[in-house]
């Protein structure tokens, strides 16, 4: 009934705007996507990355099953059986019981202020079982870390395979965030090239300014409607 009662449809991800379209028959024309920007303070320009040889990696997530927790750690033991020198902090979930205690392994309950986490970090890190969006995606592009994750519900709105991050299938394992990682991280260029153009996607999409902007054009496009 919202739906029909609507004149335009605001949605955060095509995922989203597809089941409007296929199970609710909402026309095409009543469809628009706007991208959400980032719920924590972030820096005005690109961080410089202080480099410790060490690969940092952080996962940022309430619910460690839907999240991916296991995930996470499967790939930090991977990296390290293959000799990669890495560490990975958890913020924001409360894991069950049975997480093997990993080498480099710190998990952080809860905090209002996750930003200085982003700063400290080389790549973020999310296996996502299933998401609707993901706001940290934008949080993690504007800090320059390349996100890995997997293509799932509406995160490929938010990370753009080989741009901002790297999708892996949903059925990926630990060994294969792996691969993945050590694909970027043992080369430095390309690791530098994804930095920037993380931030570019942030700058370009994914912040609450261009959200604003969009917002007022559909808005407006919906008052010429109803005038009409």
């Amino acid at each position: 009934k919202a739906y029909e009662a609507s004149t335009q449809l605001i949605f955060s991800s095509h995922w989203a705007a597809r089941s409007a379209m296929d199970d609710y028959h909402v026309p095409e024309g009543k469809i628009n996507v706007l991208r959400l920007g980032a719920n924590q303070n972030v820096p005005d320009y690109l961080p410089e990355r202080q480099s410790h040889g060490k690969l940092r990696l952080l996962f940022v997530g309430k619910e460690w099953a839907r999240k991916g927790g296991s995930i996470a750690v499967d790939a930090l033991s991977s990296l390290q059986g293959r000799g990669v020198d890495s560490e990975l902090v958890m913020v924001g979930c409360d894991p069950p019981k049975g997480v093997p205690n990993v080498k480099g392994l710190t998990i952080t309950p809860y905090v209002e202020d996750v930003s200085p986490f982003f700063r400290e970090a080389d790549i973020f890190i999310l296996p996502t079982r299933a998401e609707c969006a993901g706001i940290v995606f934008c949080e993690a592009s504007a800090y320059g870390l390349p996100s890995f994750t997997t293509d799932t519900g509406g995160v490929p709105d938010y990370v753009e395979d080989g741009v901002n991050g790297r999708l892996l299938p949903l059925d990926a394992t630990g060994d294969d965030f792996a691969d993945a990682i050590i694909e970027l991280w043992s080369d430095q260029e390309a690791m530098e090239s994804m930095r920037l153009s993380a931030r570019r996607r942030y700058e370009g999409e994914l912040n609450w300014d261009v959200w604003m902007q969009r917002f007022e054009e559909i808005a407006q496009k919906a008052l010429t409607a109803s005038k009409g």
